[in-house]
């Protein structure tokens, strides 16, 4: 159970609600794992021939590439975030009486 609790706070953001950038760097980490498997299968059931060593070769480059900007991104985002919250200072009451 605690490893699902990890997988979950790992897709929250800083402000603890769910972070769509990190879900969708958690999905396209997926489709790098998925997508040969089911090209592969696609190609066998048309008669086709499918070279998964060219395909996974430039496709993983390209994965990877969009994975790690994806990831420094987030990474940009959340420290922004962080520094944001420790320096904004405490707006003045507003309303009541003096």
């Amino acid at each position: 159970m605690s490893r699902f609790n990890s997988l979950k706070s790992m897709l929250k953001g800083p402000s603890g609600g769910y972070d769509t950038a990190r879900i969708l760097f958690v999905v396209g980490g997926l489709n790098g794992v998925v997508a040969p498997v089911i090209f592969q299968a696609w190609a066998m059931l048309k008669d086709q021939p499918w070279d998964p060593l060219s395909f996974c070769t430039a496709y993983g480059g390209m994965l990877a590439a969009v994975l790690g900007f994806g990831g420094l991104g987030i990474a940009t985002k959340d420290k922004g975030v962080a520094s944001a919250v420790n320096t904004t200072p405490p707006s003045p009451p507003t309303g009541g009486q003096p």
